[in-house]
């Protein structure tokens, strides 16, 4: 446990030094990014992302992972690559997982025969483990190219490697032996499609998603929001209409087509046993339910005379209304296509019930991506906050199913981290809404025929307000971090 503190407080050191030093410095800056980059620009990023996977791959020796998780992508990996595609929901075994990601335990396995790798050996986890990863560095380019539009070449690696690196993304990947970073690679290129009016990839992109993990559906709204904004109140037409229409049904027919060798009533029925699955309040998500002492509790329980699971349903019905609320509310910047699927995924996180503790895990790039665009420091903040959060909570977790074999956690840890949260929420709502966007001056163009241009003070951009100081509210968000989890360490080792 001592581990987990010691790493939370050199994240949270490490983001404020970066962010203090350089990032927030280019935050100030106009005219400094580019559309297109050199490949000479581009070997800083080269030289980051193959250490961030060198990096990643010598982590995978910590441990084989959640030994649940480890052991069901072994075997079913073995099961679809020996019984085939068309039998594998047939067998009698336990399968929570839809057929989009048993195409890629098929390829694990079809490797691991090739180099005839045991399905039990060190070598098959890290092909487990290599996709996500993989996944991770394909959400440090985007994450880069968003992040070079806004700022300076050496910035963008930054912020690059602040993602690819943290803590939470590297435990969850390398470490835990999850799949979260596959389909958040999936939900940011949707909401990045969406961003940029290419919707119909948007469409496909997002099926993909769905086919390979059931959470994806989380973010449906991002699809609806987009098409309600640009089909409907953007110059509507009945041929844009029609031709919308058109590709998502087509989409939906790819993910059947897809879907088709396993068995369409076998596909149906897992998605319906799976998002029906794990009836508790909370599955280990140290959030509202947690806090109440209601993890692994049923969610027929009941509160103020309603049951856990209609407050859960509740809390999906104002998740999207929020997101609604600040997709519409921030209109021209672009930052909304992430920042209110972010928004969405918290309050589920937080509010809703069957919450596993890595359910939270793409509002870290989320927001983070909101921040590239919108260049507001407290998303920044919020950003901090949630990858702590999220580290904590995940490696409380993995700490007892590794070092004590149960998934029951207990510990003061969970309350606080739960509040912790809480606060950061209020704290992400109120900046989305209510913190206005820096105030941006053009710098004048360059002519053809000069020969030099003069920088002026016109390459300099303020906020709206005076930026010397940092508010009240930063200053609790930050050193509460900071100091709480520095105390918090020495007092309640678990």
């Amino acid at each position: 446990m001592e581990q987990i503190y010691f790493v939370t407080l050199i994240m949270v050191l490490a983001l404020w030094l970066l962010y203090d030093f350089k990032i927030r410095k280019d935050e100030k800056l106009l005219n400094i990014g580019t559309e297109h980059e050199t490949w000479k620009q581009m070997i800083p990023l080269m030289l980051l992302l193959g250490a961030a996977f060198l990096i990643k791959s010598y982590c995978t020796t910590f441990a084989q992972g959640h030994t649940t998780d480890v052991t069901c992508f072994q075997a079913w990996s073995d099961m679809v690559y020996q019984n085939g595609i068309t039998k594998f929901y047939h067998l009698d075994a336990f399968t929570d997982y839809p057929p989009g990601y048993m195409y890629v335990l098929y390829v694990v396995a079809w490797i691991r025969g090739v180099f005839d790798i045991n399905v039990s050996s060190d070598a098959s986890v890290y092909l487990l483990k290599l996709f996500p990863m993989l996944c991770d560095l394909g959400t440090g380019y985007l994450i880069y190219k968003l992040a070079r539009k806004k700022f300076s070449n050496t910035c963008s690696v930054i912020l690059t490697g602040v993602y690819v690196l943290s803590p939470a993304v590297v435990l969850n990947s390398s470490v835990w032996c999850q799949v979260d970073s596959v389909f958040t690679l999936t939900v940011l290129l949707t909401c990045y499609l969406c961003m940029e009016k290419k919707r119909i990839p948007a469409y496909f992109v997002f099926a993909i998603g769905v086919l390979l993990k059931p959470q994806t559906l989380i973010f449906t709204p991002i699809l609806i929001f987009t098409i309600i904004e640009q089909v409907f109140l953007q110059d509507f037409n009945w041929k844009k209409f029609v031709k919308d229409l058109c590709w998502g049904l087509g989409a939906i027919v790819t993910m059947l087509l897809l879907a088709m060798p396993f068995g369409l009533d076998k596909v149906i029925s897992q998605y319906r046993d799976t998002l029906g699955s794990y009836e508790y309040a909370s599955v280990n998500a140290y959030n509202f339910w947690a806090l109440l002492g209601q993890n692994w509790k049923t969610q027929s329980g009941t509160l103020l005379g309603m049951e856990y699971r209609h407050w859960g349903e509740l809390a999906i019905l104002v998740a999207v209304a929020l997101g609604a609320w600040i997709f519409f509310k921030l209109k021209e910047d672009k930052s909304k296509y992430f920042l209110s699927m972010a928004a969405i995924v918290c309050t589920m996180f937080i509010f809703s019930v069957r919450m596993h503790e890595r359910y939270m895990y793409p509002a870290m790039a989320l927001i983070l991506i909101g921040y590239v665009i919108s260049r507001k420091k407290e998303m920044f903040y919020c950003f901090i906050g949630v990858c702590v959060t999220q580290f904590v909570n995940a490696a409380h977790v993995l700490y007892y199913n590794l070092e004590l074999g149960t998934s029951g956690v207990e510990g003061k840890v969970i309350d606080f981290t739960a509040i912790l949260l809480i606060l950061i929420f209020v704290y992400f709502i109120y900046s989305c809404l209510h913190v206005d966007k820096p105030v941006v001056q053009e710098k004048p163009q360059k002519k053809h025929k000069e020969k030099k241009v003069t920088v002026t003070s016109a390459s300099y951009i303020r906020g709206s307000k005076v930026l010397k100081k940092l508010g009240r509210a930063d200053y609790i968000v930050l050193f509460s971090i900071i100091i709480l989890y520095s105390a918090f360490a020495f007092i309640y080792l678990v």
